[in-house]
């Protein structure tokens, strides 16, 4: 668990995300990023459990294309599509400084 690590040989640890919604308490924007679609559907309960009682605004975002679709068809959080450095170079080259692509565009990375 998180809180068996200590930062800096210190006794701070990392907060775990329950902790650092009750220290912010709404007062700020938080930012999620699911690192992987390995069980999701489970993931996002937690995360519904936990962002129940949170008053401020979420935006959970990801590198995988299916959690940014299956967080946008729940429509209760604002989601974002995290894009990789080569990406980003062919968002530059087209001027663009963002990016609202159609979801049903995305394919699924499992997809052929």
């Amino acid at each position: 668990s998180l809180k068996k690590i200590s930062l800096l040989n210190t006794t701070n640890y990392i907060p775990t995300l329950e902790e650092v919604l009750n220290l912010v308490n709404g007062s700020v924007l938080i930012n999620i990023e699911v690192k992987n679609n390995i069980n999701f559907d489970k993931l996002y309960l937690k995360l519904e459990e936990l962002l129940k009682t949170y008053n401020g605004d979420v935006i959970i975002q990801s590198f995988f294309s299916d959690v940014v679709k299956k967080i946008n068809k729940k429509g209760k959080y604002n989601c974002g599509l995290l894009v990789n450095k080569e990406e980003n170079k062919l968002l530059n080259k087209l001027f663009l400084k963002y990016i609202k692509p159609s979801f049903l565009a995305i394919p699924s990375p499992s997809a052929p």
